[in-house]
């Protein structure tokens, strides 16, 4: 198919370019490579082949780009404690996830990409994101593979645990969009984590920048049990305190 690559604006022929990559459904397929969908217009359920939410978006430069960031995404979501991977080391204490010597830059952007390609997708799933100005200032900082500052597009992780010893890995929600504390926030649920990304035209007052990527810093994922899992703000305050002391 030949079109508009989202990205680079270029007239080229298109691949299918996965929203959420692949491997944040691998835990979800069955054994025939099918996963259980749920409508919450219709509440009913279907079994069926899936490969993920995916559409004509990229040209091959452009895919491969993100290719590069879901890739390392990967093995930064998907290390377990005491393995190394592209030099990553994750270890969980004092109610947290701690990932040791992330690569700012690459991760920063797969969070930017994650959300920019939810916003310019016109899959049902993602109709909740819609980034207005903010869309085209999100595809030139992937264009130029610039991952802005710390407070620029945030994102807050928050690892949700089915139990003590294992992540919530078999769901995937369609992302939403909400207001809170002065800020216009979407979030998205997949791969056990919560990705709740701050975008604001003033998201440098936004008080629990800590929770945040930085460069040089282990990457802070607070532990959630699942039936504790609420959507709400107020709760960042209670992790940033019990995290950092303030």
């Amino acid at each position: 198919m030949i079109g508009k690559c989202k990205l680079c604006q270029e007239n080229r022929k298109l691949l299918k370019s996965h929203i959420i990559p692949e491997w944040a459904y691998e835990s979800m397929y069955d054994e025939k490579h099918r996963i259980f969908q749920i409508s919450s217009d219709t509440e009913r359920g279907k079994t069926d082949k899936f490969k993920g939410e995916y559409e004509h978006l990229l040209c091959q430069e452009c895919e491969s780009s993100t290719a590069k960031w879901d890739d390392y995404a990967r093995a930064v979501i998907l290390s377990k404690p005491g393995e190394k991977t592209y030099g990553i080391l994750t270890s969980a204490t004092n109610g947290a996830i701690q990932v040791e010597n992330v690569d700012y830059t690459l991760f920063k952007l797969f969070q930017l990409s994650i959300l920019w390609r939810a916003s310019a997708s016109k899959r049902d799933f993602f109709e909740k994101v819609n980034l207005g100005l903010h869309e085209n200032k999100i595809r030139e900082m992937l264009l130029s593979e610039d991952p802005g500052k710390p407070d620029h597009y945030g994102c807050v992780m928050v690892a949700f645990m089915k139990n003590p010893r294992k992540l919530l890995h078999e769901m995937i929600t369609r992302p939403e969009s909400f207001h809170a504390n002065g800020h216009r926030w979407y979030k998205f649920l997949f791969v056990g984590c919560g990705w709740m990304y701050v975008v604001s035209s003033h998201e440098k007052r936004f008080e629990h920048k800590k929770l945040f990527l930085h460069p040089n810093e282990p990457l802070i994922i607070p532990l959630c049990p699942m039936h504790d899992a609420k959507w709400i703000t107020d709760y960042l305050g209670l992790i940033h305190k019990k995290l950092f002391g303030f």
